[in-house]
């Protein structure tokens, strides 16, 4: 069962849940405010509905930095909350405040996995890059040691003596994006592509010993049922040219483009989101578009008739590898376009980058009262759930 599948056995999903309107953060709790209704109107700590959502919020924050192994100064204590005022002393701006440490963060892993050899190049994209005949190592982290020891001599020789044609490195998810970008090798996808593609697929290295991962792979292949698979045809994007601020900025400047606008994230789950046209879209009405996703985009879009390719031999339209915001932030007349945050790393990412005064917009909406959505929105997080509207936003 696929997760479109799994989400749609959930629907319809608890109404006050959707707006926030649950709590688990203490043993008090699970707590449900009805702010539609009579009661109840507080949670057993005493907070509100606004109030609620924000301890919600912050805690996908406190997640979302832990990720980046960045320490919280966002504050939730319940001591406040049953406190005389029953106030979480969390708002937009609290959160916004914590979150651009993300940002720093992100540059420097952005500034890691530079590599100054990556030239543009195509790469094949989708389930079609598992090959029957071959072991499937699928690459989930930026590790370019797992891609050096997969492409070893020792290792295509312990794979041919296993009947195997070969390793064959394909990348899925952030860190496969960034290594496709950076090295050339095959995109797998998103989630999407490695659950359908799960019985065809004989290791994913999350990270540990390559030397390890590349063994049990072969180990797996033999014993891989060859005439279950099924065969896909990939199709071929371009990927891997730099994101050049200075000549990207000089460019606004002179007016070649209206502004620069990221895509970060995938579409997957609940977004409506038409994501190809959006892109279209977007280059047809002169901004340059930097795609950092495990989705690719066409970049044929940014090409005929773009000023940037004109002058700067640069496409308005690029694949730029993992979803990292540090990865753009200098850019001048920035938009941050997230279609679905999935994850709370996402989430805390776009307040982060709305406390920078860059503007986001979200196709889906974080679990929040009308109340707090508007209050997202002037600290500067739209949410805009049809993407044929995102563009009114820019002009």
């Amino acid at each position: 069962m696929k997760v479109e599948e799994r989400l749609k056995a959930q629907m319809p999903q608890n109404e006050l849940a959707s707006v926030g309107m649950m709590c688990m953060y203490c043993d008090l709790g699970p707590c449900v405010i009805n702010p539609f209704d009579e009661q109840p109107q507080v949670g057993a700590c005493g907070i509100d509905a606004e109030a609620m959502n924000y301890v919600n919020l912050g805690v996908k924050v406190i997640k979302g930095l832990n990720d980046y192994q960045v320490p919280s100064k966002l504050s939730i204590s319940l001591d406040r909350m049953l406190g005389h005022t029953h106030s979480a002393e969390i708002g937009a701006q609290e959160l916004l405040t914590a979150s651009k440490d993300v940002l720093k963060a992100s540059q420097e892993l952005a500034s890691a996995w530079h590599r100054d050899e990556r030239i543009p190049h195509e790469v094949e994209h989708g389930i079609g890059v598992l090959e029957k005949d071959s072991v499937n190592l699928v690459l989930t982290v930026y590790s370019p040691e797992m891609i050096k020891t997969a492409k070893s001599q020792k290792y295509r020789t312990m794979a041919r003596e296993n009947d195997a044609r070969g390793i064959n490195m394909v990348g899925a998810l952030c860190g496969g994006a960034e290594a496709s970008y950076n090295y050339e090798i095959p995109l797998l996808g998103s989630t999407s592509e490695l659950e359908e593609a799960a019985d065809m697929i004989d290791y994913v290295y999350r990270g540990g010993d390559a030397a390890e991962a590349c063994e049990k792979a072969i180990e797996n292949f033999s014993r891989r049922d060859k005439a279950t698979f099924r065969h896909f045809t990939p199709k071929r994007y371009t990927i891997g040219y730099d994101i050049d601020k200075e000549k990207i900025n000089e460019a606004v400047d002179r007016g070649l483009i209206k502004g620069v606008v990221v895509l970060m994230g995938c579409e997957a789950g609940k977004t409506t989101w038409d994501t190809e046209e959006l892109v279209r879209e977007l280059a047809e009405n002169d901004f340059m578009v930097i795609n950092l996703s495990c989705s690719l985009r066409e970049t044929a879009y940014g090409v005929k008739g773009c000023a940037m390719m004109e002058e700067y031999n640069i496409p308005c339209v690029i694949n730029g590898g993992c979803c990292e915001p540090g990865k753009v932030l200098g850019l001048k007349k920035l938009t941050i376009l997230i279609p679905g945050w999935r994850e709370p790393r996402l989430l805390t990412a776009a307040f982060g980058c709305a406390a920078q005064n860059i503007p986001v917009i979200m196709g889906t909406a974080p679990f929040v009262i009308p109340q707090v959505r508007n209050q997202l929105a002037e600290a500067g997080v739209q949410i805009e759930t049809d993407s044929s509207k995102v563009v009114e936003f820019l002009r």
